[in-house]
């Protein structure tokens, strides 16, 4: 008899027989009972079958003969398994399509919109070393309510030199390609890899935070790199880092770093200059090194700010210029205001109907 107290099944104790010794066992319900029978005279219709073939063993040594063959017979059945659930998942006979697609779709009337208005940077230094904390203030502004300030803390990257660039922006706002499927370097080869993929894209729900720059030996560690195609193109585009005293000179037109030359002890390949990770493996690597935090709100975020720091690692060559730190914030501000649409006005709703959850950040990822 089996006793059913709400949800929870009593066990029951059931005494079953294999080789001829008891064993009491407790199944929580008649299917668990039946099951438990059938295996047991499975097994003992197989002690059978080896005590004839094995005359003279014993039961341990039989037992294990029962064990290898239950263990051959599962993997067996597993490998088919996987077969056929390949040949259905390819399906190489027909074509299917989808019946549809059913969206769910929740509104409100009152805009629910942050704007980022500031970002400062706390007890800030006149310069960091890599492995530094730096704790960032972000300014927001709910639309039509008092502005509230977040805090997020960034590590600077360990091969970090001469500046780094600290950005906040709503999801989905100068958001990184996928370089590898854009030079060919790599494919999706994998349902995996795709729904990787997928869920590694922005949502404009989402403030991302993250800290980048220059990096010692960037060609050798080919380390993460999340910036755009334009900022890359004002970088690649911005005057050589100078050391010492000597004056920078700045390369002429059609003409920058060159590779070594034959004989030299290092050489490269133009592969070696691309990126070949996905945006969700950069993302990882990076939210595990601290140098990006993505939170999730529940408020659409809007607007892009970026601030620069000066980094001093120790070497000679990695101390940049005023000036030229100050062209390459020229440039990214040059750029924002290029790339910065014309904003259409939410309407303004003049009834309140009802109380609006305030803005809040629900889950930081990777912090």
């Amino acid at each position: 008899m089996h006793l059913l107290i709400g949800k929870i099944a009593m066990g029951q104790k059931i005494t079953i027989s294999i080789s001829g010794k008891k064993y009491e066992l407790s199944a929580n319900s008649p299917e668990d009972e039946e099951i438990y029978r059938l295996a047991a005279a499975s097994v003992n219709k197989m002690l059978s079958i080896y005590t004839d073939k094995y005359p003279g063993k014993e039961l341990a040594e039989l037992l294990s003969f029962v064990a290898l063959t239950e263990s051959r017979g599962r993997l067996s059945l597993m490998i088919k398994i996987e077969a056929m659930g390949k040949v259905m998942s390819l399906n190489p006979f027909r074509d299917i399509s989808p019946y549809g697609v059913q969206l769910d779709v929740e509104m409100t009337k009152t805009p629910r919109i942050v704007f980022i208005e500031k970002i400062e940077i706390a007890d800030e230094e006149p310069f960091y070393k890599p492995g530094d904390k730096v704790k960032v203030d972000v300014t927001f502004r709910p639309w039509r309510k008092a502005p509230l300030v977040k805090s997020f803390e960034l590590t600077v990257p360990e091969d970090a030199i001469s500046f780094c660039e600290i950005t906040v922006r709503g999801g989905g706002i100068e958001e990184p390609t996928q370089e590898p499927l854009l030079t060919g370097t790599r494919a999706i080869t994998t349902f995996n890899e795709l729904l990787s993929e997928l869920k590694a894209k922005e949502t404009n729900n989402q403030i991302i935070v993250e800290i980048d720059g220059p990096e010692r030996d960037a060609l050798k560690k080919k380390k993460a790199k999340t910036t755009t195609a334009k900022e890359k193109e004002k970088i690649a585009g911005s005057s050589a880092v100078k050391g010492g005293g000597a004056e920078a000179k700045k390369p002429e037109p059609g003409r920058g770093p060159q590779p070594p030359k034959k004989g030299d002890k290092e050489s490269f390949t133009p592969g070696d200059l691309l990126e070949d990770r996905f945006v969700s493996e950069i993302k990882a690597e990076r939210i595990k090194e601290g140098a990006m935090v993505i939170a999730d709100t529940n408020y659409y975020i809007e607007g892009v700010l970026r601030k620069f720091i000066k980094i001093k690692s120790g070497l000679p060559m990695d101390m940049i210029s005023d000036d030229e730190l100050a062209e390459i914030i020229a440039s990214k501000t040059a750029e924002s205001a290029d790339d910065e649409a014309e904003e259409e006005t939410p309407p303004e709703d003049d009834e309140d109907d009802g109380e609006e959850d305030s803005f809040s950040i629900l889950m930081p990822k990777g912090r």
